[in-house]
């Protein structure tokens, strides 16, 4: 194989491993969201009228009582 298609495949190599970077990042994102939103749902808040911010707050959580 020569030198330019080595170096071509490389940078193809290159753009496919940062693009399966974003895709993984924007998907731990969106089950980080997900999750929030769930929790939110639980809470008893009402998902269609939570802003985003409101999705980035800590929730608090329900207390166990000691048996």
């Amino acid at each position: 194989m020569s030198s330019r298609k080595q170096l071509a495949k490389l940078r193809s190599d290159l753009g496919a491993a940062a693009l399966d970077d974003d895709v993984k990042a924007i998907s731990q994102l969106m089950d980080e969201l997900a999750a929030a939103a769930a929790a939110a749902a639980a809470g008893g808040l009402n998902p269609d009228r939570m802003t985003l911010a409101d999705y980035f707050e800590p929730q608090p959580q329900p207390q166990t009582q000691p048996e």
